[in-house]
C-alpha cells in the first residue's frame, strides 16, 4: 500500500514539472514575459522545435490575421469575401484571413498603365514595368500589360508583410469594437507624438482610440513610429492589453444588478412571424407580454433584495413611449443562431439612442427585449450578449403554450450573468447538472414552470453569478466557474 501511494505522489509531481514548458530565449525577466505565456497558454503562439519561442521576431500580416481570429473567436460579419491576388486557398492562413479581411487592412492594386499613343506598331519600345525593363513594339507590350494587370491588380492581403504598427492599431481595434467604452475620440490626442504627420490620414481615428484606451503607447522619445515593425513580443502585449480591456468591458451595457436597469421593449417582425397591431388577439398578447415582464420584474427585486440592494426597473412601455419600439426585418430571427443577434445589433445601433435613454433615466443597466409573435413551435426563448449589448428574444409561445413570467425573468437573469444550470457549460458541470436533476432542483435557473406565477427559487448560486455575492459554497464544493464579477 506505501508503494502503491508514493507511485502516485511521483507520477503527479513529474506531470506538473513536464507541463511547465520554458524557452532558451524567454527568461523570467523578460519585459514581456507574462504576455507571451499568456498566448501560449492560450495555444496563440508555439514554440520552436530548437526550443525557442523567438520572441523578436517580426510578425508578418498572416500572423497577425491568424493571432486575431483565434484569440477573440472572430466571425465573418459580411458575406463578401475578396479573392486576393495573393492569397489563394491552398495559403496556410487562408481560412484566417478569411474570417480576418472584415477587421483588418486590406489593399487594392490599380491596372498598370504605360502611354503608347503615337507610337508606330513596327517600332520598338523600351519601358519599365513593375521594376522590369521590356523592350517590345506596342502591341507585345499591351499584351504583356494585360496578363501582367491580370495577375497583379485588384485585391491584395500582402500576407507575407511584416505587420506595421498603425496597421496594428487600426486591426485591434476593429476587432474589440464591441467592447471600446470611449465616445468618439479627438484626433489630437495624438498630438503628444512629433512624428503624428508620419500616420496614414485613414487610421488616425483608429490609432487615437488605440492611444485612449491604453491598447498602445508610444515607442519612446515622443514618438509612435506608425511605419515600424512588430515583434512577436510586442504584439503578446498588444494582444495582452485588449484581452485585459475585453475582460473588464465584458459586462456589456449593464454592470449592477441592484441598481437602475431599464427594459426597452422590441416587437419585432421578420420575414415569417409578424404582429398585427390593430388585430385584437395580437393586441391581446401584447398586453400580455406587458404583464409578464412586470411579474418577472417584482420577482428580480423581491429576491434582490435579500442580499442588500434596492433595485429600481423601469419597463412599463405604456408609461414610457419611448421605451417602445416597432422593428421590420427581411431575415429570419426566430433561430438560436447567434447571426441572429449581429442583426439585431445593428438595428439596435441604427434606431435607438442608447445614451439619450441612459441619460432621461439615469440607467445603469439597459437590456433590449425582442418579442415575436410566435406560433405552437419554436426555439427557447434566448439571451445573446453582443459586445456591449443585452439582448432577450422572447418567443411568445412553446409547445402550444403562451411563455410565461418565470421565463422572462430568467432570461432577464441571463443578462447580469446567471448561466444555465440544465446544461453543461465553461460554468457548469455535468456532475452539477445531473445533480440537480436528482434532488428535482426548483432553481429559476433550471428551468420555468408554466404558470401565471413564479414559482422558482433564486438560489445562493443565482446571487452569486449575477454579483449579490462574492462567493457560493456550492460553487467550491461543486468545483463550478468563477462569475464574471468574480473573474473580473
Amino acid at each position: 500500500m506505501k508503494k502503491t501511494i508514493f507511485l502516485c505522489i511521483f507520477i503527479l509531481i513529474w506531470s506538473n514539472f513536464t507541463f511547465a514548458k520554458e524557452y532558451i530565449d524567454l527568461p523570467e525577466n523578460h519585459w514581456a514575459y507574462g504576455a507571451i505565456n499568456e498566448m501560449i497558454e492560450k495555444g496563440v503562439f508555439t514554440g520552436y522545435d530548437d526550443g525557442t519561442i523567438k520572441p523578436d521576431q517580426t510578425i508578418t500580416r498572416a500572423e497577425f490575421a491568424k493571432i486575431l481570429v483565434k484569440t477573440f473567436d472572430l466571425e465573418k460579419f459580411s458575406d463578401e469575401y475578396r479573392d486576393f491576388k495573393d492569397v489563394d486557398n491552398s495559403h496556410w492562413a487562408y481560412d484566417y484571413i478569411k474570417i480576418a479581411q472584415d477587421y483588418m487592412i486590406t489593399y487594392t492594386t490599380s491596372d498598370t498603365t504605360v502611354d503608347l499613343s503615337g507610337i508606330g506598331e513596327n517600332k520598338l519600345v523600351k519601358v519599365n514595368i513593375d521594376g522590369k525593363t521590356i523592350t517590345d513594339t506596342p502591341s507585345n507590350i499591351r499584351k504583356y500589360l494585360d496578363e501582367f494587370n491580370q495577375k497583379n491588380s485588384g485585391p491584395k492581403f500582402y500576407p507575407n508583410d511584416a505587420l506595421t504598427r498603425e496597421c496594428a492599431g487600426h486591426d485591434i481595434v476593429r476587432a474589440v469594437s464591441d467592447y471600446l467604452r470611449v465616445a468618439d475620440v479627438e484626433e489630437n490626442i495624438l498630438d503628444m507624438f512629433v512624428d503624428k504627420n508620419e500616420i496614414t490620414d485613414s487610421l488616425k481615428g483608429h490609432i487615437a482610440i488605440a492611444i485612449k484606451t491604453s491598447l498602445m503607447h508610444g515607442v519612446g522619445d515622443d514618438k509612435f513610429n506608425p511605419k515600424g515593425s512588430l515583434t512577436r513580443a510586442q504584439v503578446a502585449q498588444l494582444i495582452s492589453n485588449a484581452l485585459a480591456l475585453v475582460k473588464k468591458n465584458r459586462h456589456g451595457n449593464r454592470s449592477n444588478i441592484g441598481g437602475r436597469t431599464v427594459i426597452v421593449a422590441i416587437f419585432a417582425n421578420d420575414n415569417k412571424y409578424s404582429w398585427n397591431y390593430e388585430y385584437k388577439d395580437d393586441i391581446r398578447i401584447m398586453e400580455t407580454c406587458l404583464d409578464n415582464v412586470g411579474i418577472a420584474v417584482r420577482y428580480l427585486i423581491r429576491n434582490i433584495k435579500k442580499y442588500g440592494p434596492e433595485p429600481t426597473f423601469v419597463y412599463d412601455w405604456k408609461k414610457n413611449n419611448d421605451l417602445l419600439y416597432y422593428a421590420q426585418f427581411n431575415e429570419s430571427l426566430v433561430n438560436n443562431n447567434n447571426d441572429s443577434y449581429k442583426i439585431e445589433k445593428k438595428w439596435i445601433c441604427d434606431n435607438i439612442d442608447e445614451n439619450a435613454i441612459k441619460e432621461k433615466y439615469n440607467a445603469d443597466n439597459i437590456a433590449y427585449c425582442l418579442f415575436f409573435n410566435t406560433d405552437d413551435y419554436n426555439p427557447y426563448p434566448s439571451h445573446c450578449w453582443q459586445g456591449d449589448f443585452e439582448i432577450v428574444n422572447i418567443f411568445t409561445k412553446l409547445d402550444g403554450a403562451q411563455i410565461e413570467a418565470s421565463t422572462y425573468a430568467h432570461e432577464l437573469l441571463h443578462t447580469f450573468g446567471a448561466p444555465d444550470l440544465y446544461e453543461k457549460s465553461d460554468l457548469i458541470t455535468q456532475e452539477y447538472v445531473d445533480h440537480l436533476e436528482t434532488i428535482h432542483s426548483d432553481d429559476i435557473m433550471r428551468g420555468a414552470i408554466v404558470d401565471g406565477r413564479i414559482l422558482e427559487k433564486f438560489s445562493e448560486l443565482d446571487a452569486y453569478y449575477v454579483g449579490l455575492l462574492d462567493e457560493c459554497n456550492e460553487r467550491i464544493q461543486w468545483g463550478l466557474g468563477l462569475s464574471e464579477y468574480q473573474n473580473n
